[in-house]
């Protein structure tokens, strides 16, 4: 899984908690489809965390974008999935931008079970 971040290079443990989170739930996902109940359930995973680190006041806002607008035919068709992950520290910083991007396993091999 490759991670791209623009942003702070240095992330404090509560960013870097919530990274890792992200990451976890991924690795659970790989070897499913991509496709929109795949991408809810794991926007839906994720919910709940982030909400209590915005009541914790670990972060200040959030936004998880893992759609059709960032998960396109292509990228379905090439067995990856884009994961962007839009975290706001506090009130007055920038959004800083997490892209993480789960390509196929290699060792992964599909057995036709009709065969």
């Amino acid at each position: 899984m490759n991670i791209k971040t623009t942003g702070d290079i240095k992330l404090p443990k509560s960013v870097s908690a919530l990274t890792k989170f992200v990451k976890n739930v991924l690795i659970e996902n790989t070897g499913n489809l991509n496709d929109k109940v795949t991408r809810r359930s794991i926007i839906d995973r994720l919910k709940p965390t982030f909400e209590l680190a915005k009541k914790n006041h670990s972060i200040y806002a959030y936004k998880v974008i893992c759609n059709h607008k960032n998960n396109t035919q292509k990228i379905i068709d090439n067995g990856e999935l884009i994961l962007a992950l839009l975290l706001k520290r506090k009130k007055e910083s920038e959004f800083s931008l997490f892209e993480f991007v789960v390509k196929p396993n290699p060792k992964f091999k599909y057995i036709d079970p009709s065969h």
